[in-house]
């Protein structure tokens, strides 16, 4: 249920952001603001779509080598916008530099919603400050 949540939300984040960060790149994107938006809309609901539920089968794997939880987390983050970046570029025409900005800004607000998420579960489920402990991880 944590997982569905965290997931839901922060394609729904990653989405906002890039649809709106596409509002002033709209001349060098497409004809049109809408139609930038919408193909923002839809590389971030693209990406997000790849990398996350790779990210929630891979994550212990990260944490464990990395040897931290947050550590693991800035990895997995990292290995997202990579991953995103192309998607972005493609649904922009080839834009690298605004593909790139936009992966990077639209993980950021996705990853920092999940955040705010696992600690507002992990605080009404009982767990300790901090990172979110195993329990609501798994």
């Amino acid at each position: 249920m944590t997982q569905g949540l965290v997931f839901v939300l922060e394609t729904l984040v990653e989405m906002a952001t890039a649809m709106a960060l596409a509002w002033p790149f709209a001349a060098r994107i497409a004809r049109s603001r809408a139609d930038s938006i919408l193909r923002c809309g839809a590389a971030a609901l693209i990406g997000t779509g790849i990398t996350l539920p790779a990210f929630w089968l891979w994550k212990s794997r990260l944490i464990e080598m990395t040897g931290s939880w947050w550590g693991g987390m800035a990895a997995a983050l990292c290995l997202m916008i990579l991953v995103e970046a192309p998607v972005y570029a493609a649904a922009l025409r080839g834009q690298w530099r605004v593909a790139a900005g936009l992966s990077v800004l639209a993980n950021l607000a996705g990853f920092g919603a999940g955040l705010l998420l696992m600690r507002f579960l992990a605080r009404a489920g009982g767990c300790a400050t901090g990172p979110p402990c195993r329990r609501c991880l798994d």
